[in-house]
């Protein structure tokens, strides 16, 4: 019987594609264009930015398929894990398991950055950003003669010896603030103007009279193109008025300011965590003052419940409080040799509590030995909210007290009835650029201090306690113009919590009871 024709057909386109294939081989699955590429991160720019500056970040997960990406980072410290990236949202891959997305730069110095997508991660991308940094200098060498116009010159793109961190990228057109101090240690806003195509700003200004004027420039927050760019001050400049036909002299310039000193990598602590906030269950913060990209001293908090609040800051000195390496720092001085004076503070305003905990991370540095007037007294505290319940000082609490080199640190507190006082005084602590977590909390009826996680001094007393609402004050307080020995104190972040989660501590030091001798 014979084969079917159409069954003999079919045999035969058979046999044909079995040789097609035997001579041109097996078809793709898909066009090259829609295979998904190796996995990779490029971000732009890469190099020569600021902290909050617009980043642009390109490349692919390394498998096909649109799904959601997240941006995860890590400090590169012995300890730490790679971690997602809060602020991150909302980017997705396309169908070839590509993306491309945008997110402000961060602050740290040394963080690295990856794009994961479940069990999927691209290589890593270490970040140096550069640092914002304001120069301002006033007729010829910071004298002019009163009554006769002068300019003022604001670089906000300086180069500094042994400043790997400078020069920052120009920004053409951003807005510069001329201020001069007013009232001891407050600025009032005297010219406005922006940048040219090289980061300069000039304004023309007269004094009427002799003597010495404070003049600061301020870069002002840069919010265009995505960019998310925070405000940021010069150092204060003393600038002599010479009297009429007096020709003013050029004084010699000094060296640039020492680089920046970066703390060596941390240990963790053996025995629990450095925060007394995890280790006593404070649950989720208020506040939390991260300074993670470049945000300026009056943007809210980074996180928490109650996002509101911003830091004055004041100088009645040479110092200023500025953001730095993804923290805040108050500086005594602009540069070497004579010029670090007077106290510079950061008050928190808009977030106060009566009762509860706060927490902050911070170190103090110097490059100097010695110096007429001494070491500044760093001073983190606790003051009244509000102007009337202040009394110069007679109900602060002291979170922490110290001077660098004395290895010791001081917490107490005042009260007004009876000018009562308690303190105590924690010592052989290292302090010189060694980072430390300082805490309080206060209840209805007790303080307790605590130092890296663990209480260190406490005080049953409703005496103590103020009772009004408390806020926030981190101080470099000098000795008038006495010249100080050159510090830097950099807080990593300021956080609060309510007093009622987490359990309560009543154990450590008992303090020892005196009397103040505060009064207005």
């Amino acid at each position: 019987m014979g084969v079917p024709v159409t069954r003999m057909l079919r045999m035969v386109v058979v046999a044909l594609t079995a040789l097609a294939l035997l001579s041109f081989g097996v078809p793709a699955s898909s066009s090259p264009s829609q295979a998904a590429a190796k996995t990779s991160l490029k971000v732009s720019p890469s190099k020569s930015y600021v902290a909050g500056q617009k980043i642009t970040y390109t490349g692919s997960i390394g498998v096909r398929g649109k799904r959601k990406v997240k941006l995860q980072y890590h400090m590169n410290r012995p300890g730490d894990r790679w971690t997602d990236v809060d602020a991150f949202r909302g980017a997705r891959t396309d169908a070839a398991g590509r993306f491309r997305f945008t997110f402000p730069a961060p602050a740290m110095w040394g963080i690295s950055y990856r794009v994961v997508s479940g069990k999927h991660t691209t290589p890593k991308h270490t970040f140096h950003a550069k640092s914002q940094e304001v120069v301002l200098e006033a007729g010829d060498g910071n004298r002019v003669e009163a009554g006769k116009p002068f300019t003022v010159v604001v670089d906000t793109t300086p180069s500094q010896r042994g400043r790997a961190d400078l020069p920052p990228p120009v920004i053409p057109g951003r807005a510069i603030t001329l201020q001069k101090r007013v009232n001891g240690d407050r600025w009032q806003t005297i010219d406005r103007g922006v940048t040219d195509s090289a980061g300069f700003a000039r304004f023309t200004r007269t004094e009427p009279t002799a003597g010495t004027v404070v003049y600061r420039a301020r870069e002002e927050s840069y919010t265009k193109g995505g960019n998310k760019i925070g405000w940021f001050p010069s150092f204060p400049t003393y600038v002599e008025v010479v009297p009429p036909g007096q020709v003013p002299r050029s004084e010699p310039r000094r060296a640039p300011y020492a680089p920046r000193a970066q703390a060596p990598a941390e240990r963790r602590a053996r025995a629990g965590s450095p925060n007394a906030s995890q280790n006593f269950g404070w649950g989720r913060s208020l506040f939390d003052f991260a300074w993670e990209f470049g945000e300026s001293l009056s943007s809210k908090p980074y996180r928490g419940t109650r996002l509101k609040g911003s830091w004055l800051d004041t100088s009645d000195g040479t110092g200023r409080a500025s953001h730095v390496n993804g923290g805040v720092g108050l500086e005594s001085g602009a540069k070497d040799g004579p010029g670090d004076f007077g106290t510079t503070r950061l008050t928190l305003r808009g977030n106060a509590q009566k009762y509860g905990r706060w927490e902050i991370r911070m170190r103090a540095l110097t490059k100097e030995a010695s110096a007429p007037g001494g070491d500044f007294r760093v001073t983190m505290e606790l003051v009244p909210n509000r102007a009337s319940d202040y009394r110069c000082g007679a109900q602060n609490i002291t979170i922490a007290e110290y001077r660098i080199h004395d290895r010791a640190v001081r917490v107490g507190a005042n009260a007004l009835a009876n000018r009562r006082s308690w303190t105590y005084t924690k010592k052989s602590v290292p302090l010189e650029n060694v980072s430390h977590n300082f805490a309080v909390e206060v209840a209805k009826n007790h303080l307790t201090w605590f130092l890296d996680g663990r209480p260190i001094a406490s005080l049953k007393s409703k005496a103590a306690v103020p009772d009004v609402p408390l806020t926030l004050r981190l101080s470099l307080e000098g000795n008038g113009n006495q010249e100080m020995i050159r510090t830097r104190s950099i807080y990593d972040w300021q956080r609060a919590w309510p007093i009622g989660p987490g359990k309560h501590v009543t154990k450590g030091a008992r303090l020892k009871a005196g009397h103040h001798t505060i009064s207005c």
